[in-house]
């Protein structure tokens, strides 16, 4: 599904906070758990903050993910055009 971005992450110098912005978008904010459950439990703020708790882990492991991803394929992309040229 993000294939077709590729080069926007891989090319740009910030593609690693585009990575980010997607794929913390499609799993922890548009998850169908999330909001049915945020819009429930408005009423209950405990419940809120209980579920609110797991966003800052989620973010923190998506972030060194797409850092990490960004900057191996970085690598394997500059090491493949050096291969090319040589």
């Amino acid at each position: 599904m993000l294939y077709p971005f590729y080069a926007a992450f891989v090319e740009r110098e910030h593609g690693w906070l585009l990575l980010f912005s997607a794929l913390f978008g499609l799993t922890a904010l548009g998850s169908p758990g999330f909001i049915p459950d945020l819009i429930g439990d408005i009423v209950a703020e405990a419940s809120v903050a209980r579920l609110i708790a797991g966003l800052p882990e989620i973010a923190v492991q998506m972030l060194l993910f797409s850092w990490l991803l960004v900057r191996w394929e970085r690598r394997s992309y500059r090491d493949a055009a050096d291969e090319a040229i040589a």
